[in-house]
């Protein structure tokens, strides 16, 4: 089936979908999914009576290199400004985009994890002194924050509450370094996911962050795990015997070690599949593969894994994320010799630059 006719047909059959996606979870995560086709068809219609002509509907956060490594803003109407002037790393925006996470002072891959405060325009650092993080997440409550950082010789996981009280961490887990690595939030804002090392071998586990309970999800050289929106499922990397990598997905709720069900492999493509992001329904995985020789943004349909190429060129497409509409992908790529902003419309597969400098913009968020 062409393409456009694939997409066609989800058009008409996606609200139906998301009632009966929706009907399988408590009454609490229904309105996350319903909600879905409704935000969609929302911002579609603010983009098509013409808004502030960007082409986006929420602001972005990318770092560029016109001042090296610093965070810079691209608000809905095509202003842009300069958050942090210094070189930072891995910008992430809170759900509800009120506030943006980076971490500063990054050395051998670690720094301090700093948040800006959109509507103050102010920027907190945590309490604990914590130099070392290397990873974080926002929940979906957009108020709690997981963290990855090295504590005295161990990789140690914490959950911060920004609510302004500038309460101490709470640390969730913690191992030798190296083996643990920080995955993001399931929907309800009770688990996170890691990859550990444990005497029983590698594998993904889901974490209850309130809790102690701590359940194994695969065995294997598996890693950068994340739930999918509603839960259900979680999608991570799998190292194969050959070298490559592929995606892989399993069902989240799994019991014990004793019942592991093995998971599926849902590209299983030449070369390497990289970075991916779940789409807001659940259904669909924006990824980066090297199957074509370069780096290029596919699309993946969970239910029918089928395949679809978005991006055509011979160049770098890197670091898909969806909006939270799920109508366009952002990524960045080095189209015209360096890295530049882009979204792609899903459905349609147009794509807009959005943000264009000499230099390369290289890490973005929305």
């Amino acid at each position: 089936m062409h393409f456009r006719d694939q997409l066609a047909d989800i058009r008409t059959s996606r609200l139906h979908e998301s009632v009966d996606v929706a009907n399988r979870f408590p009454f609490s995560m229904r309105a996350r999914v319903l909600c879905w086709p409704v935000l969609a068809c929302i911002a579609a219609m603010a983009i098509a009576c013409g808004g502030s002509g960007t082409g986006i509907d929420q602001p972005i956060g990318f770092i560029a290199n016109s001042v090296p490594g610093a965070l810079h803003v691209l608000e809905v109407d095509g202003t842009v400004s300069i958050v942090s002037d210094n070189a930072v790393i891995s910008p992430k925006w809170a759900p509800n985009s009120a506030r943006l996470a980076f971490i500063a002072g990054a050395t051998d891959g670690g720094g301090q994890l700093m948040i800006w405060n959109r509507g103050e325009n102010s920027i907190e650092s945590l309490p604990g002194g914590f130099d070392q993080v290397t990873r974080h997440f926002w929940a979906p409550d957009s108020l709690q924050i997981s963290f990855e950082a090295t504590v005295d010789d161990e990789s140690a996981v914490y959950v911060y509450t920004a609510d302004g009280t500038n309460t101490e961490p709470v640390r969730v887990t913690s191992e030798p370094v190296g083996n643990i690595e920080l995955g993001n939030w399931s929907g309800d804002n009770q688990w996170i996911t890691l990859r550990l090392v444990t005497r029983q071998g590698a594998g993904i586990f889901r974490r209850n962050v309130d809790g102690v309970d701590e359940v194994r999800l695969t065995t294997g050289d598996d890693f950068a795990p994340r739930f999918s929106p509603d839960g259900s499922q979680v999608a991570f990397r799998r190292r194969l015997s050959n070298g490559s990598t592929d995606i892989f997905v399993v069902a989240a709720q799994q019991v014990n070690e004793s019942a592991v069900v093995a998971p599926a492999n849902l590209t299983n493509l030449e070369g390497n599949e990289t970075s991916f992001a779940w789409s807001p329904n659940s259904r669909y995985i924006a990824f980066v593969t090297e199957k074509d020789g370069n780096s290029e943004i596919y699309s993946l349909d969970t239910e029918t894994r089928s395949n679809t190429r978005l991006t055509q060129n011979r160049v770098e497409d890197l670091h898909p994320s969806w909006s939270r509409s799920g109508g366009n992908i952002l990524f960045v790529s080095d189209a015209d010799g360096d890295f530049d902003l882009f979204s792609l419309t899903f459905e349609s597969g147009d794509q807009r630059r959005l943000h264009s400098t000499s230099d390369s913009e290289l890490v973005a968020d929305w």
